[in-house]
């Protein structure tokens, strides 16, 4: 059955329905596409947006000017065409250094990232445009997928709110099927109804002044999205704790159904790899929740909650929430999703550079070698990037890996660990199907309205104006809001 959104367009997925509710969307197949009243359409791209808290170590665009700048560790040297040499070019050490950098640190906080250098659009963006009176880390948060204008919310200084829907919104809205609600994961120390500062930090809001909780557990957002639990049919009563307690596959139970397809005389060679690879991946991404929840047995739903926000279970929760957006986009689940990776602030603990503040404090440049280890927390989280852009480039469509159909965009909620509005890295991995330029390094202008750049991303996932033309209406009325035809193909 082919499957349309609410605006009428086609969406060339299939769909296996099994006992108790279960609901797989399968992979994008030849024989789909060759027997699909849809077969022209070409299924709009996805975008992926991975948002860290508390800055990058850049340094400030006065040292943009070939001044040195010992706090500037993220970029390549120059902006222009991205190379590998360039990605991993040991930065020049100056003798305003604060101490020897060890060689690995002495690498820039993107250079994991080299073997992308030819997929990569890298943007040393624009600024946030409205002043903060409150908590910075919240009013960033509130902007970042926004552009809107900011208010104080009732209770604490941290309860910043934005004036204006998430870009997510209007991209699922529109686009995703059903207009089903944006895929919207976190990975942080704090649960939604925390208390003062110890909040996690909301980026995608529903509308004005409401903020959409994000979904902390992998498990939980896994479930959703094959119809155990959540929206859509009712689920039978009780079947997701049926199937984890079981050790069951959602595979298990579409055994039938998955032998008719593949029992199928117009599958190509081709579909049955994908096919195989997507089943095979089901039971993979199985495997890997349900041991990230005990390492000696399955846990009850309960006590997997319980873990969530534990410190010790940060890196293998992200990564799950990351190999679960691969998952989603592989069967049109979602046109858009994301993760915000620490909450209104980051508080993790890394023990980097003989560091053992938190995170946050650090990037504010206390405790020992403070740029060191902030910059090696950087490289960190460009190494959890580049495990997304590998999950991605591992699922093949007809026309090449799912990282080519869309866009994986890694950003800030903030500039640097000093609070500063601009300039707003991002990182386009994808060219959303040829929409975006690729290894190339630019910069925008420290004044540029990241409006701009958030109608230009509306614009690649397929969000246009009747005739065809540009979005260009989105963020606060106030701003510019023509798109970077630099960054476009």
């Amino acid at each position: 059955m082919t499957q349309h959104d609410n605006h009428g367009r086609s969406h060339r997925r299939q769909f296996l329905k099994g006992i108790g509710g279960v609901t797989l969307g399968l992979p994008l197949l030849d024989a789909f596409t060759k027997t699909s009243r849809a077969a022209s359409a070409t299924p709009t791209p996805y975008l992926a947006f991975v948002i860290n808290a508390n800055g990058f170590q850049q340094g400030t665009f006065a040292a943009f000017d070939g001044t040195p700048d010992a706090s500037e560790m993220f970029w390549p040297a120059e902006t222009g065409v991205l190379t590998r040499a360039a990605m991993e070019e040991p930065r020049r050490l100056t003798a305003t250094e604060p101490r020897p950098f060890s060689p690995a640190a002495a690498l820039r906080g993107t250079a994991g990232l080299a073997d992308y250098w030819d997929r990569l659009l890298m943007i040393r963006g624009g600024i946030h445009d409205f002043d903060n009176p409150f908590c910075a880390h919240s009013a960033n948060d509130a902007q970042v997928l926004t552009a809107a204008k900011i208010v104080k919310g009732p209770g604490h200084v941290s309860n910043v709110l934005s004036m204006g829907e998430s870009l997510d919104t209007r991209i699922a809205r529109e686009l995703n099927p059903n207009a089903r609600e944006p895929l919207t994961l976190h990975a942080g120390q704090y649960a939604a109804g925390g208390q003062e500062y110890n909040v996690p930090g909301f980026i995608s809001y529903v509308g004005p002044m409401q903020q959409r909780p994000a979904e902390p557990s992998p498990l939980r957002a896994y479930q959703r999205i094959v119809g155990l639990v959540g929206s859509g049919p009712a689920p039978m009563p009780g079947m997701a704790e049926t199937v984890t307690a079981r050790r069951l596959s959602v595979n298990d139970l579409l055994r039938g159904q998955i032998s008719n397809l593949l029992a199928r005389k117009d599958l190509s060679a081709g579909d049955r790899t994908r096919l195989q690879q997507h089943f095979d991946s089901v039971r993979e991404l199985e495997n890997n929740i349900t041991g990230a929840l005990s390492p000696s047995k399955v846990m009850d739903l309960e006590a997997a909650e319980s873990m969530l926000h534990d410190e010790s279970n940060h890196d293998k929760i992200i990564r799950l929430h990351m190999d679960v957006m691969v998952f989603a986009f592989s069967v049109d689940y979602t046109r858009v999703a994301t993760l915000k990776i620490g909450d209104r602030e980051d508080d993790h603990h890394f023990g980097f550079a003989g560091n053992n503040e938190n995170f946050h404090d650090i990037s504010h440049g206390e405790g020992p070698n403070p740029f060191e280890a902030h910059h090696m927390a950087d490289q960190y989280h460009a190494g959890l990037y580049k495990h997304f852009l590998d999950q991605l480039s591992a699922v093949s469509t007809p026309t090449g890996s799912l990282l080519d159909q869309g866009s994986a965009i890694w950003t800030n909620q903030q500039a640097n660990g000093g609070h500063d509005v601009s300039p707003i890295p991002f990182i386009v991995a994808g060219t959303a199907q040829g929409f975006f330029k690729k290894g190339l390094f630019v910069e925008l202008g420290k004044t540029t309205s990241n409006a701009r750049l958030l109608n230009t991303f509306l614009t690649a996932a397929g969000v246009r104006k009747t005739d065809g033309s540009p979005t260009e209406d989105f963020g606060d009325a106030s701003l510019a809001k023509n798109v970077h035809t630099e960054i476009m193909a």
